[in-house]
């Protein structure tokens, strides 16, 4: 099958969605399938350059359409105009190419190729209550959800169920399997060994939950250290103001090949995601849910219908959405009982393997085959 991936993204970026883009693109090809991703030109960087920023071995095509008009830098073209460009450029490149399919996470790009006749399967990450993505999902021949909680909404909009795949997000397994003991991986990244590490990989929105697991921290003792790995430059600095305490640590964005060691480092690893937004109460599949399980270490997460969908009682330990108190008495349990957790650890670890890239794709290729292409 020939799948032609349309996604107006920057390449490389510190954003889940351009690891969760590369990896479905490779895994889609490695299931053995031709794929091309067609992306904006906003850096100047070449396909080489991309693939190894993400560690990505370069089974497929990567291209890259205009998002400015001219020379004009894309910085200072606003959004919806880059997105209206790239869609213009990919559709003047490809409109007439030959492929089966288009894939796209892209509302505007799956309306316009569907509305010119393409075969387009949409993958939706969020729920925007807005006229344009309820037409991507009507217009679009199958859909891929993330979550049961946009299947419930697809199917609330009128979404016959058998036009939608739920397909989580996922992890590469071999990634995590390093041989590094907890203390060489803090002996390599300068992380303290005399301390209990509670450890947070991501950005610092206030719907992942930052704010709280920052929080949490006044009720834990001088020998905890919460760490916080990731985020925007301004958003880290602010961040580090808000939250001057001996007991965390804010060291900023890492590339994601040091993951592994830093969760592997960690005694702790907390999913604090939010109850007050649906995107992460209802709709969110962290990618790094995943990289936690892989990783073999002691989870805590806010006991959430999203994050319910992967997590129990038997892989997490749960608390209290957006209750700094309740998180800190589930991470002074779990440093308490080192043997209950290491059990649950365990079994997050079994759980992960069924919640691979290349399993996902192959979920993704079947699901397109029921799919009538007439």
């Amino acid at each position: 099958m020939k799948i032609l991936y349309l996604q107006n993204i920057r390449l490389p970026t510190e954003k889940a969605h351009g690891l969760q883009v590369m990896e479905t693109c490779h895994s889609l090809a490695f299931v053995g399938h031709e794929v091309s991703l067609v992306i904006g030109s906003y850096l100047s960087l070449d396909e080489n350059a991309i693939f190894g920023s993400y560690n990505i071995e370069k089974n497929f095509s990567l291209k890259k359409v205009p998002v400015s008009f001219g020379r004009q830098n894309p910085e200072y073209t606003g959004f919806l105009m880059k997105s209206i460009i790239y869609v213009y450029n990919a559709w003047k490149s490809y409109g007439k190419s030959s492929f089966d399919i288009v894939y796209t996470r892209d509302t505007l790009t799956a309306v316009v190729f569907s509305v010119f006749g393409k075969k387009v399967f949409y993958e939706i990450h969020d729920v925007r209550h807005s006229l344009l993505q309820r037409l991507a999902l009507k217009r679009a021949i199958g859909v891929v959800s993330i979550t049961r909680g946009l299947v419930d909404y697809c199917e609330s909009i009128g979404i016959k169920k058998e036009k939608v795949c739920i397909a989580p997000d996922a992890v590469d397994l071999v990634e995590f399997q390093i041989k590094d003991t907890k203390s060489e991986c803090r002996a390599k990244l300068g992380l303290p060994q005399n301390k209990k590490i509670v450890l947070y990989t991501g950005h610092l929105y206030s719907w992942k939950g930052a704010d709280t697991l920052a929080q949490s921290a006044q009720f834990l003792d001088e020998n905890t250290v919460v760490t916080f790995v990731g985020g925007h430059d301004y958003d880290i600095e602010v961040f580090k103001k808000r939250f001057a305490d001996a007991r965390i640590s804010v060291l900023g964005r890492k590339s994601h090949d040091l993951m592994p060691y830093y969760m592997k480092a960690a005694d702790v690893l907390v999913l604090p995601n939010s109850a007050k937004e649906d995107i992460s109460r209802l709709y969110t599949s962290p990618i790094k849910l995943f990289e936690y399980m892989a990783s073999g270490q002691p989870i805590v997460a806010s006991d959430l219908p999203s994050l319910r969908e992967v997590l129990n009682e038997k892989n997490c330990t749960f608390f209290a959405p957006d209750d700094a108190s309740s998180l800190a008495d589930s991470i002074k349990k779990i440093l308490a009982n080192q043997e209950s957790v290491d059990i649950r650890a365990k079994q997050a670890l079994i759980d992960v393997q069924e919640y691979t890239w290349q399993k996902r794709a192959q979920k993704i290729i079947d699901f397109i085959k029921t799919i009538k292409h007439d």
